[in-house]
């Protein structure tokens, strides 16, 4: 299922029988393929002591992202698509969402570009125009 914007110019996949869910869900299961495999199943069973290293690791690998000028500022990469995606999923700003989308797409190609995730388009936002 896909779902546009009022323009019809983007869409996204829905993942998720909520459409808010929808918009961030696909995104969520694109970044955890960033995460480096071993911390991330620590940081699952022992959030206390590996989330913060998980995210230091993550951070360390993508921080060039923030060298661009983006709509929500964040001190890193993390709580940047952090920010983002609760922005998407809260509807704080519905006026900026198409943007927020496009920016996090941004992100996420960028990334991609050292990853080279295997079917990265079906999770990113496109242009249907």
């Amino acid at each position: 299922k896909r779902i546009f914007d009022k323009n019809k110019n983007y869409y996204v996949y829905a993942k998720h029988i909520s459409q808010r869910n929808s918009e961030v869900i696909g995104y969520v299961n694109l970044w955890r393929k960033f995460f480096d495999d071993t911390l991330f199943y620590f940081s699952i069973n022992n959030p206390k002591k590996y989330s913060e290293t998980l995210i230091q690791d993550f951070n360390s690998k993508y921080s060039y992202i923030m060298q661009d000028k983006f709509l929500l500022k964040n001190r890193d990469v993390f709580s940047l698509i952090e920010n983002y995606l609760l922005h998407i999923k809260n509807r704080i700003d519905l006026e900026n969402n198409v943007k927020y989308h496009q920016e996090l797409s941004q992100i996420f190609k960028k990334m991609n570009e050292k990853k080279k995730i295997h079917q990265f388009s079906q999770y990113v936002l496109h242009n249907v125009s």
